[in-house]
């Protein structure tokens, strides 16, 4: 009367023997003859493992995660191509609005040093009484109309009265 339970031993009621006296040997008696017990070989119309079918399976198990894994491994790849190429393109557009902010910044800067250099003309212009003031633009600075030098001669001699002698001055 044997049984078998999926790969565990046979046992034997007559022998006295049971898997579980391995775990609690000490409700088996010594003289039982169970501690002689030996396990019970397969009964020849039961098919033995192979080992080389279990081994295959393996095989093929770990062809199918090798695949998978490597599969994983390609798509990583592409993805890391890409978001190489998506980073260096913003790179190219981050220096493009660098360069454009530095125009900007540029641009603000000459404004105001434009204001500037406006006050501290129009200050000048008030400063100087007799410089006339800009019609046309604000930059331009309008020249004071040069004067006629006094014509050299008797006619533009102070008028001498009649006590004053021509040695007299």
């Amino acid at each position: 009367m044997s049984s078998v339970n999926e790969g565990n031993l046979a046992t034997a009621q007559d022998i006295g023997y049971d898997p579980g006296d391995d775990a609690a040997p000490q409700g088996v008696p010594r003289d039982s003859g169970a501690h002689h017990a030996r396990r019970a070989e397969p009964a020849e119309d039961e098919p033995r493992l192979d080992p080389r079918a279990a081994s295959h399976h393996d095989v093929i198990v770990l062809d199918q995660r090798v695949r998978s894994l490597s599969s994983f491994v390609h798509d990583a790849n592409a993805s890391h191509a890409r978001l190489a190429e998506d980073l260096e393109e913003i790179h190219h557009r981050v220096d493009w609005f660098e360069t454009l902010s530095a125009f900007q910044n540029r641009a603000v800067d000459l404004e105001r040093q434009v204001a500037q250099l406006q006050s501290q003309l129009d200050l000048l212009l008030r400063l100087q009484p007799h410089a006339l003031r800009p019609v046309a633009s604000p930059l331009a600075v309008a020249q004071p109309p040069a004067t006629q030098p006094p014509p050299a001669g008797p006619a533009s001699a102070p008028p001498r009265s009649p006590e004053q002698g021509p040695g007299t001055a």
